[in-house]
């Protein structure tokens, strides 16, 4: 099947329920769609060599958050950002936003969830996290590409491996890697416990450390 900016966003609507199921209703709502995101109805396939790669990320952005930016240049990233903040403030949009890429979660997050082998390891809001990160892992991330507060620009060096998501460390899934690691983080799996109000980390040692 050909996919174009219409049929995928219509395929999108066509899977979640109270969009009825007139035709019309739903090709004015479409437009309505594709106009808030500067795209047009289009019969040519979004494969087409003469449709530019942003503007089929553009149009994938509708189905899906999973590094929605990456692989892009930095002007043509911007836009898609503008975009994305655009429609949230006209439309009183709720993101859930996948990336690896800090500097962008930092432009575009009110909030922030810091996984790892699909654990969650940190959670606050954003100008929180990035002033005062308290888990390792965190850490780690700040310290690669030097953001953060002054006292982690220092170079935190993660030794080993990533451990395979299907066989994962017993335990805190980052203590083979973590120069704060205990005994006990060998044989526990911490939960995600708030340690400041509003800022919940899943490291019991280094919560000790920094939350006086």
């Amino acid at each position: 099947a050909v996919l174009t900016n219409s049929s995928l966003v219509y395929d999108c609507m066509d899977h979640h329920e109270g969009f009825g199921n007139n035709a019309e209703s739903l090709l004015q709502l479409e437009k309505s769609l594709l106009n808030h995101a500067d795209l047009t109805i289009t019969t040519s396939s979004w494969l087409d060599d003469a449709v530019a790669p942003h503007v089929r990320r553009q149009a994938l952005i509708r189905n899906a958050g999973d590094e929605p930016v990456s692989s892009l240049d930095l002007s043509i990233q911007a836009q898609i950002l503008k975009l994305l903040t655009g429609l949230q403030k006209e439309l009183g949009l709720s993101y859930l936003f996948i990336s690896h890429d800090l500097r962008v979660i930092e432009s575009i997050s009110d909030s922030v969830l810091v996984m790892y082998l699909g654990k969650a390891f940190e959670y606050s809001s954003t100008d929180e996290l990035y002033s005062f990160p308290i888990h390792p892992y965190t850490e780690a991330l700040f310290s690669a590409i030097s953001i953060g507060p002054e006292r982690k620009k220092r170079k935190m060096i993660v030794k080993g491996e990533l451990p395979s998501p299907l066989s994962p460390p017993t335990g805190c899934k980052f203590n083979p890697r973590c120069p704060y690691a205990e005994p006990r983080c060998k044989v526990e799996e911490p939960p995600l416990e708030e340690v400041k109000p509003g800022h919940f980390v899943a490291c019991p040692p280094r919560a000790r450390q920094l939350v006086k």
